[in-house]
């Protein structure tokens, strides 16, 4: 499940590249373009921006993903699909670009949360 979510990754990073302008922080554009498929693929997704204009928060309050994986009793599988996407995609964005976008997951709706929140930033 995780080399699916990879591969994926892999080609999403490739498509947000597309999109990004490098001459303004790329954390929060990461993180708009990352709400952006969550409401393509039908999840109540928001940004929010960060402290600072290298930082953003992204909150995604349902989830068809979620409701797909309790149906199959493979909610163990869902965070970590779902952060490995993340995880790679922005990978393949830093390799491109030599930057240092990072993420963090605060708050996640299969582990019971009321949403799940994510936190990007760049060093």
């Amino acid at each position: 499940v995780l080399k699916y979510w990879e591969i994926v990754g892999r080609d999403t990073g490739k498509a947000y590249l597309r999109k990004i302008d490098k001459d303004k922080p790329i954390a929060p554009q990461v993180a708009s373009s990352f709400v952006w498929s969550s409401i393509s693929m039908g999840e109540d997704a928001h940004l929010y921006e960060g402290d600072n204009e290298r930082e953003a928060y992204m909150l995604h309050e349902g989830c068809p993903w979620v409701e797909f994986h309790k149906r199959y009793d493979a909610l163990d599988e869902d965070r970590p699909g779902c952060d490995r996407w993340l995880e790679t995609l922005i990978a393949v964005i830093n390799d491109e670009l030599g930057c240092k976008v990072q993420f963090e997951t605060l708050e996640a709706l299969p582990e019971g949360g009321a949403g799940c929140v994510r936190r990007v930033w760049e060093d």
